[in-house]
């Protein structure tokens, strides 16, 4: 059975970092989503602006992880708890799976900033919109 993690920020946030090979910020919250008391996808959010933050999300390699309940609380904490006009959502240029599944989201590709990942790999922004989400 899966169930959406809240406010277990210090057992999410190392398990999605080492997913993306990423630090931890020192500032994010998440949400996770486990099954069978194993977590199998989360999303963080850090950089807090008063208009936006990051987004990132991570899964395990299996096809059915994204709820319908985790994706509406994936837009709500940001869009409607925090009030939030715009996420970002960086994404590698050489991970087109992230870009396809951001896309299918909804996320417009914004920007891609040269060697912007690490100083060796192009980086793509994605942005989305609090109008222009379909999940809440």
């Amino acid at each position: 059975m899966k169930r959406l993690v809240v406010d277990e920020d210090k057992r999410v946030g190392p398990w999605i970092a080492e997913r993306l090979d990423e630090p931890l910020p020192e500032c994010f919250r998440t949400i996770g989503l486990e099954e069978n008391g194993n977590l199998i996808a989360a999303v963080l959010y850090e950089s807090f602006f008063p208009e936006f933050c990051l987004i990132h999300v991570a899964a395990s390699p299996c096809k059915r992880w994204m709820t319908k309940d985790m994706l509406r609380l994936t837009f709500l904490y940001p869009f409607r708890q925090l009030g939030l006009i715009k996420l970002y959502g960086p994404v590698r240029v050489s991970n087109t799976q992230a870009q396809r599944f951001d896309e299918h989201l909804g996320f417009i590709r914004e920007q891609v900033i040269p060697k912007g990942y690490k100083g060796k790999e192009d980086l793509i922004i994605y942005s989305m919109t609090a109008d222009q989400c379909r999940f809440i």
